[in-house]
Order: structure tokens, then C-alpha cells, then sequence
């Protein structure tokens, strides 16, 4: 479900969990969706050069 699009909030209600923790272990992310996921890292500007 995750892989399809659909968030955590929605995969938790659809498994009828009261924590996201209790959803979580049985999320296991495949590398192609981890690859997707941009690195936040790779979105900082160096602002100490400014």
C-alpha cells in the first residue's frame, strides 16, 4: 500500500491500529521507493559561504 502512493495515516486506520508504531512494524520499505525519496541533505544550501 505504502509503495502505491498511500500514507501512513490511512495504512494505519485500513489496519485498524491505534499507534503508528504498532503500523510500522510491518512496513518494510523496498530500495526502488527508498531511491525515490530525495536526500533532505541534498536540498540544503550552504549558507555559510553568504
Amino acid at each position: 500500500m505504502l509503495e502505491a502512493g498511500m500514507d501512513l495515516r490511512t495504512i494505519q486506520v485500513l489496519l485498524g491500529h491505534a499507534s503508528l508504531d504498532h503500523t510500522t512494524v510491518y512496513l518494510h520499505l523496498s530500495r526502488r521507493h527508498m531511491d525515490a525519496v530525495p536526500n533532505p541533505l541534498d536540498t540544503l544550501h550552504d549558507h555559510s559561504l553568504c
